[in-house]
């Protein structure tokens, strides 16, 4: 377990705005009282958001994350921040979407720490507009207000997963929907690197709710896992589960939106295996 990313966590939570990071809920998906896994364990109170510290959270959290990133990699701590974001992993997912995290905090951080930089807010888009330029390149961002919330958030939401059984391919799936809001919200974007990059998601994950299910009836049928979900509960905007369940003696978390007509190739399923659980 990541106990710095977690401390972090926990340091953070207590001087930023928790409004973007999901809502988990219980919710039943069966009357059979004796199916299924407690999921009571997994829900934590939601703590009231605090008003949201616009200028400095950004700021704080970009000190977080290159401590974090360095600690994961410590050949780094001796280099500029441009070569730390190139020296960063970006393999998996969720690797590159915390590399472009620390690409944008990076170029606020520039900006609003330089005697230079230019901060402005226009009044008749709502957006904030700030910019810096040197010598060798321009620094500049266009962003509405909400860019760098849902930003920081996504980050806070990583550093708390590292002590959840959420298994990688949810963890990439909630980053996804926590960076495809985030680069929404920016219209213009300029650094030494070039535009923000863009990834394609297999599903789109509500990362605003969990519906944590932990009583779901399946069956095995051909190459196929089918879950019996009411059909209300079949709407998966309106009800965003995520299934804890146990197959071939093994506890896996599954968000509903990654199913197809209520099936998973069984092929899919050791990509829902839950974080700590053994692997054969």
């Amino acid at each position: 377990m990541d106990t710095f990313g977690i401390f972090l966590a926990r340091a953070f939570s207590r001087s930023s705005s928790l409004g973007n990071l999901p809502e988990r809920r219980k919710i039943e998906l069966s009357y059979n009282e004796k199916l299924g896994i407690p999921v009571i364990p997994f829900l934590r109170t939601r703590p009231e958001p605090e008003p949201f510290p616009g200028f400095f959270a950004p700021l704080e959290m970009f000190d977080i994350l290159d401590d974090y990133l360095v600690f994961q990699k410590p050949e780094l701590e001796a280099r500029s921040s441009l070569d730390r974001y190139h020296g960063l992993p970006k393999t998996t997912r969720t690797e590159k979407i915390l590399a472009e995290f620390y690409r944008i905090l990076r170029v606020y951080h520039i900006i609003c720490t330089h005697q230079e930089g230019r901060i402005s807010e226009k009044t008749e888009t709502g957006q904030i507009e700030i910019d810096l330029p040197e010598k060798d390149v321009v620094y500049d961002m266009h962003y509405f207000p909400e860019a760098l919330e849902v930003l920081c958030a996504g980050i806070v939401y990583y550093l708390s997963s590292l002590k959840r059984p959420d298994p990688p391919a949810y963890v990439d799936a909630m980053l996804s929907a926590y960076y495809r809001d985030v680069v929404d919200s920016i219209s213009f974007f300029c650094d030494e690197v070039g535009n923000l990059y863009q990834f394609h998601s297999d599903f789109l994950m509500n990362r605003h709710l969990r519906l944590l299910g932990g009583n779901a009836e399946f069956k095995i049928e051909g190459d196929f896992m089918i879950f019996e979900l009411e059909e209300m509960l079949k709407d998966t905007s309106r009800y965003p589960i995520d299934l804890y369940f146990q197959v071939y003696r093994k506890f896996h978390v599954l968000p509903v939106e990654a199913l197809t007509d209520g099936k998973l190739p069984i092929t899919e399923l050791p990509r829902w295996l839950a974080k700590g659980a053994r692997h054969d």
